[in-house]
């Protein structure tokens, strides 16, 4: 009885102890798009587990996510309410499927994507939040990005749909002065939550599908000449 009593200490101690925390690393948004009248700084947040599938939350509605509504949107047992203004983008379980919602005028679309980076790896280091980071650029969907990386962190994984680098991207801009990601804070979540996919159960489009319509729906505006619709967002768009 006495051996069987170790051996389910034991058994308790390896389960809690392989308990993986979830990582909290909080960023500013920024968006410059020379087609806008000004620019706009948002908080975003990226969720990220040690082997894990990151979620990362860019909150475009009132910019902070209160703690009731942070363990609303990563409890277990609740799937995530998308509907309102923030946007999210959840990787998959095989880590290469990125899924997120995206519109076109005003209807939006679950988007299945496979974004593919190729880094140029430089020695060039700075300092971010305390970590020692390492320069990457790359040229992805019509823009040049220069992104600052750290090995340091106890994780890998980056925001936004920028993936490939092994480390954590704790900084990245356009080359053009339109986009800029910038790491605020790190940490670990306080809230007992697993993080869960956001768009469990909606139909998704390719990332092919969605380029595809919103270059019908540009060549309809651009005919009729009663409404704009830029070639680039955050990618070009429009061939």
């Amino acid at each position: 009885m006495k051996t069987k009593m170790i051996y389910l200490l034991l058994l308790t101690f390896t389960f809690y102890a392989q308990e993986k925390p979830i990582y909290v690393v909080d960023y500013n948004f920024k968006t410059n798009f020379k087609i806008l009248a000004k620019s706009s700084t948002y908080a975003s947040t990226l969720y990220i587990k040690d082997g894990g599938n990151p979620l990362y939350q860019i909150k475009y509605g009132d910019g902070v996510l209160r703690d009731e509504k942070r363990a609303n949107i990563l409890n277990q047992n609740t799937s995530i309410n998308i509907e309102g203004s923030d946007n999210f983008f959840y990787w998959s379980a095989n880590g290469e499927t990125l899924i997120y919602g995206d519109y076109i005028i005003f209807k939006e679309y679950v988007v299945e994507d496979r974004p593919e980076f190729q880094w140029d790896l430089k020695d060039e280091t700075k300092t971010i939040l305390g970590f020692l980071c390492y320069k990457a650029t790359t040229s992805f969907r019509g823009r040049e990005y220069i992104v600052y990386y750290t090995k340091e962190a106890s994780v890998s994984g980056a925001p936004w749909k920028f993936n490939g680098l092994l480390g954590l991207v704790l900084e990245a801009y356009s080359i053009d002065g339109e986009f800029e990601i910038n790491a605020t804070s790190f940490g670990t979540a306080e809230e007992d939550f697993s993080i869960s996919d956001p768009f469990l159960g909606k139909e998704a489009i390719s990332w092919k599908a969605y380029k595809s319509l919103y270059q019908t729906e540009y060549d309809k505006a651009l005919k009729s000449g009663d409404r704009y619709m830029p070639k680039m967002q955050f990618e070009l768009l429009v061939d």
